[in-house]
C-alpha cells in the first residue's frame, strides 16, 4: 500500500527534473539582442550544460534527489556560458 504514493513522488519529482527551466535572456549592455546570435549562443550553452551532465551522470546514481539537482545544476551551467556571452537571465 506504501508504494503507491512512493511512486506518484517519484513520479512527480522526475516529470519537474525533466523541464527545463525557460529562462529569457537580454544583452547585458542593455542594447537590443540580434534574435539570431542570442539562438547560437544558447544552442551553444545549451550543448554545454548536456555534456557537462552527460559527463557528471555517468559517476552518480540516478536517484531523484539526484536528477533535481542535476537539472538545477545544468540551469546553472547554462546561465553562467550565457553570462560568458555577455547574456543575463531576466
Amino acid at each position: 500500500m506504501n508504494i503507491i504514493p512512493a511512486c506518484a513522488l517519484l513520479l512527480a519529482l522526475t516529470a519537474c527534473a525533466a523541464q527545463p527551466t525557460s529562462a529569457s535572456f537580454a544583452r547585458a549592455d542593455g542594447r537590443t539582442a540580434d534574435p539570431a546570435q542570442l539562438r547560437l549562443a544558447l544552442a551553444k550553452c545549451k550543448g554545454e550544460g548536456a555534456s557537462a551532465m552527460a559527463a557528471s551522470s555517468q559517476a552518480t546514481t540516478p536517484y531523484p534527489e539526484t536528477v533535481v539537482a542535476n537539472s538545477h545544476n545544468e540551469a546553472n551551467i547554462v546561465t553562467a556560458c550565457m553570462a560568458r556571452n555577455g547574456y543575463l537571465a531576466q
